[in-house]
């Protein structure tokens, strides 16, 4: 039976990604996103998770909103992942706590003119 744990793997994973419509598949991105938030729902605790498998299409279709929008402007791909290393050691205790210290700690202001450059001041 050991022996047949990876062929039964493989077919699982053909069957899944075959039987997915390929508007679905326009990059792994999109279907894996999908697949996360959709699978997400199920960890939640018991308070959260009913209303979140009452929406579970909802946040499944809006999974791929931020990749959809990091396209929008060439300012926009900067801002769709947070990359933890850059932040420090977890539990990250350089991170402000609460809105107004991050706005002072982490704000530049800046004017982005119509032709999307960007001015700082």
């Amino acid at each position: 039976m050991k022996h047949h744990l990876p062929l039964l793997a493989l077919a699982i994973a053909l069957l899944t990604f075959s039987g997915a419509r390929p508007a679905d598949m326009e990059t792994w991105g999109f279907f894996g996103h999908r697949r996360i938030n959709r699978l997400a729902v199920f960890t939640l605790p018991p308070e959260m998770i009913g209303f979140f498998k009452q929406h579970i299409e909802f946040v499944t279709e809006h999974a791929v909103d931020p990749d959809k929008r990091r396209y929008a402007t060439r300012h926009e791909a900067v801002r769709h992942y947070m990359d933890m290393d850059h932040w420090g050691v977890y539990p990250f205790p350089e991170i402000p706590r609460n809105w107004l210290d991050a706005l002072a700690q982490y704000t530049e202001v800046g004017l982005v003119d119509t032709a999307g450059d960007t001015t700082w001041l």
